[in-house]
């Protein structure tokens, strides 16, 4: 499994970098995207997109024909269409399409919103982030640069790529956010201009660079938490003559762009400046067009005659959104309106159940709207509320179908219907068809303006601006499919009603069974079942030769369906020939260098340790370090991180064999001395090999 994974891993790394390179900007890119396609399909350029887009969803197949024997995977689809659980979950809330509406610029405004996007924070805009990629200045040497110089230019890229994605996406969000981002960015500038101006130096820590991954929400306030704090080490540090470990000291003067350096950064500050003062001459904050007419509909829902009452759900990504509507909110619908900000205490998390799960005791009525970050979109039932509004528009479509789940709850149907309200930015007096053209024309800048983790199209699509605005307005349950779990039960079921002789003949059938029938090609198709695993293998001719490869279930599935009144044909000789071919057919997968020298470093650990210490060690403790030896080299059942702790320390002034001893005695304890026994005659109660062997010919072939 570890070596079948490991492959995926490898080849998807390989089709993704071709699928996000192949039209580049950046030769080196393209190049590259290119020479990976000629080195994996062995085919002359230019890249046929659809041959990748189909490797990565032949890929997908694969990985869920691995997992299948070990997961069960159903979605509302499946509970709809299963024959069994259809009659317990009976009916199930529909998802409307989503509605959009649309908020009014003025033109002030209007073009506000479109340099923001289009000039300032664009890939080529004039915001440059030189604090956040100092690597680039300091040299002009830009060929034969180190591993570890070209791993600090990808990191630093990177975060200048997603510290600009992330203003975008908080000007998306709200007005709001968007001004609390400019300060900080601005505060940001100004402290790390100061520092270089009083120091002579600048530091990127790579701490930094790392962390500020982990919390994209907070990610702009993070930065320069984390960049402030780093340099007031970094001063603390230098009075006493110390320097941090992997930190980069860059030293200013040394820049061969040192120049271009600092004005870049003054020109980032006059940048974030410039932003500042234009939010307070068009006042878009305080006289935010999206907040009214998001509060207008609310308003409207809130009044509506309807029973059960509609309760509203606002979501969005940033808490700085939350606390932008907060007092708006609180004081135009009476204080009826509950807040999130993502600190969820244990006050909170009871009145929210009491006014929102439909499910709680102790029901109360004392919030109808909820404005939350996604910091609820998970794990809470949410569904007294009947209407979702996105306040910002979540590119990834994963994260509206959690924020949906909060109100579609299975077995606590609440409303037959379900709505989701999107809302997009317009110019006043635009009529709809001209609304909906300008709100696509402006999400499809954004869309591209964040780059490819933004991008939600198929890879087979055409990204276009009606395209993408179709897209965001598309139902969640529409790319839902049947598992072939569902599937496959639902045929056995319908056999089972109208065939139960045919059921009752198969519990007879030996463990391997061979049969053939008519079918559009001719080969050859082996189910085995070994212990809980499954796998299925095709047998085909290719230049007069058998070919042999591993389908997924759902792929043999298609192959060996047929109908109640198909004949059985006779095995022909090729049968034979294709059956022995499959029987020693054995997938090998490469295992890592690392993953091969931890075994090995293992094994000569404990080889050592006998060696050198068996007269300290007890005999308890000898046959379970005999049972480790015998499993690593024959069954390899422990994990990577316990075969870590099997290898002696290289740390200096340590006693390595005391710790590894401990390590050994803490395993044994943990999993007993005959873990192994257990293990294997675990394997030994498992039914014998089951093989089902199923010939497809075309009728009239020569046998």
């Amino acid at each position: 499994m570890e070596g079948k994974f490991r492959e995926f891993n490898s080849n998807f790394k390989k089709l993704s970098y071709i699928l996000k390179n192949y039209y580049s900007n950046k030769i080196t890119n393209r190049k590259k995207s290119e020479e990976l396609y000629t080195k994996m399909f062995g085919l002359k350029l230019p890249i046929d997109i659809k041959i990748v887009s189909n490797n990565v969803g032949a890929m997908a197949n694969e990985i869920k024909g691995v997992i299948t024997p070990v997961i069960i995977r159903r979605n509302r689809l499946d509970l709809k269409n299963d024959f069994e659980y259809k009659k317990e979950i009976q009916n199930l809330s529909e998802i409307e399409d989503p509605k959009e509406l649309f908020f009014e610029l003025s033109k002030e405004q209007s073009e506000f919103y479109d340099r923001i996007i289009t000039s300032y924070f664009s890939e080529n805009g004039r915001f440059k982030g030189a604090i956040y990629k100092p690597f680039e200045y300091e040299t002009k040497q830009k060929n034969n640069k180190g591993l570890e110089d070209n791993r600090t230019i990808l990191q630093q890229r990177n975060l200048y790529d997603f510290m600009r994605r992330i203003i975008v996406k908080r000007f998306e969000s709200s007005f709001g956010a968007f001004e609390k981002s400019i300060e900080r960015f601005l505060r940001t500038h100004k402290m790390v201009k100061s520092f270089i101006e009083s120091s002579g130096k600048y530091i990127l820590d790579r701490k930094v660079i790392s962390s500020i991954y982990n919390d994209e929400e907070n990610a702009d306030d993070f930065t320069s938490k984390t960049i402030e704090k780093a340099l007031e080490e970094f001063k603390k540090n230098a009075e006493h003559k110390t320097s941090p470990k992997h930190t980069k000291i860059y030293k200013i003067k040394d820049f061969d762009f040192k120049n271009k350096f600092l004005q870049d950064i003054d020109n980032d500050i006059a940048l974030f400046e410039k932003i500042k003062k234009e939010i307070v001459n068009i006042n878009i904050v305080n006289q935010d067009p999206k907040r009214e007419t998001v509060l207008k509909e609310v308003k409207k829902i809130l009044n509506s005659k309807e029973s059960p009452k509609r309760k509203v759900i606002i979501f969005t990504e940033y808490t700085d959104t939350v606390r932008h509507l907060q007092d708006y909110f609180s004081k135009e619908l009476l204080g009826r309106v509950q807040f999130c900000d993502g600190n969820i205490t244990k006050k909170f998390a009871i009145e929210l159940d009491a006014n929102f799960n439909a499910k709680y005791k102790d029901q109360k009525d004392d919030y109808d709207v909820l404005v939350t970050s996604d910091k609820l979109s998970e794990g809470f039932n949410l569904n007294r509320a009947g209407l979702i509004i996105n306040y910002d528009i979540p590119w990834n479509p994963t994260r509206v179908i959690q924020r949906v789940g909060r109100i579609n709850r299975i077995g606590t149907k609440f409303f037959d219907n379900l709505y989701i309200y999107n809302f997009f930015p317009t110019e006043q007096g635009a009529d709809i068809v001209k609304s909906r053209e300008i709100a696509s024309q402006k999400m499809f800048i954004i869309h591209n303006t964040l780059g490819e983790d933004a991008k939600i199209f198929n890879q087979n699509e055409e990204p276009t601006a009606s395209g993408l605005f179709k897209k965001v307005n598309s139902n969640p349950d529409e790319d839902a499919e049947l598992s072939i779990t569902t599937i496959v039960r639902n045929e056995f079921n319908k056999i089972k009603e109208e065939h139960p002789a045919i059921i009752e003949k198969i519990k007879e059938l030996p463990n391997r069974t061979k049969t053939a029938k008519a079918f559009k090609e001719v080969n050859t198709v082996v189910l085995r079942k070994k212990g809980i695993a499954l796998f299925s293998i095709l047998a085909e001719k290719e230049d007069n030769k058998i070919k042999i490869s591993e389908k997924t279930f759902q792929e043999l599935f298609n192959f060996v369906k047929c109908d109640f009144e198909e004949k059985r044909l006779r095995l022909s000789k090729q049968f034979w020939a294709s059956y022995e071919k499959i029987k020693e057919y054995k997938p090998h997968y490469k295992s890592s260098v690392a993953e091969m020298s931890t075994e090995k470093k293992a094994i000569n650990s404990l080889k050592s340790l006998l060696k050198q210490k068996r007269h300290e060690l007890n005999q308890t403790l000898i046959s379970f370090i005999d049972t480790l030896l015998k499993d690593i080299k024959r069954y390899k059942t422990l994990p990577k991180y316990t075969l870590k702790r099997l290898v002696l320390s290289e740390k200096r002034n340590s006693k390595p064999f005391d710790e590894l001893i401990i390590n050994i005695e803490n395993l044994r304890r943990k999993l007993g001395n005959n873990y192994l026994e257990i293990i294997l005659k675990r394997l030994e109660n498992i039914d014998d090999d089951i093989i089902i062997a199923v010939e497809n010919n075309i009728l009239g072939i020569e046998k």
